[in-house]
């Protein structure tokens, strides 16, 4: 919690050493994954990306080792493939985007929004991974076809298929 407050109001170098000093305590408990996910934010927000990388990674290791739920381990796989979209890595994010899809109890909405995520990486890449990654994507929407969707999902997946339809025009030029 200091460390939360302290990041927010611009303090990164005590924000940091908070959370560093509560590592050991949260070692192999479940807050041990959340620690490590708050310390690579802020390290890279401090512009340190070896420091962020090396606990972006400690926050999956942990994450797997104490079986979080669907949400807090999507955060983490999400906020690690941001990471490494930021840093020009674009194959691990979207690793780190596709393990996300394949959490248990992941709904096909959530799936659709993540596989635009992996569309958007995949673009940087090459024609063959973007292809398939499309293709995966028409998959989906085709799945979604078949599901009861609310009002507010409905909305959500117009707006990601207009943003992948943008994003498979920009790939062919």
């Amino acid at each position: 919690m200091q460390a939360d407050l302290t990041a927010e109001f611009g303090a990164l170098p005590k924000a940091i050493d908070a959370l560093l000093e509560a590592l050991p305590a949260a070692s192999k408990t479940d807050m041990e994954p959340g620690v490590e996910l708050r310390l690579g934010k802020a390290y890279e927000q401090q512009g340190n990306a070896a420091e962020a990388e090396k606990h972006f990674l400690g926050a999956e290791r942990t994450m797997r080792a104490s079986h979080l739920n669907r949400v807090d381990s999507e955060d983490i796989l999400a906020s690690t493939g941001l990471f490494y979209s930021r840093h020009q890595k674009p194959l691990e994010a979207i690793q780190r985007f596709h393990e996300s899809q394949r959490l248990p109890g992941q709904d096909v909405v959530n799936r659709a929004m993540l596989q635009l995520q992996v569309l958007r990486e995949a673009v940087k890449t090459n024609a063959e991974t973007s292809k398939q990654e499309f293709a995966a994507f028409d998959d989906l929407i085709a799945e979604v076809q078949h599901s009861t969707l609310g009002h507010g999902d409905a909305v959500v997946i117009a707006d990601v298929q207009k943003d992948a339809k943008d994003l498979r025009e920009r790939s062919k030029h």
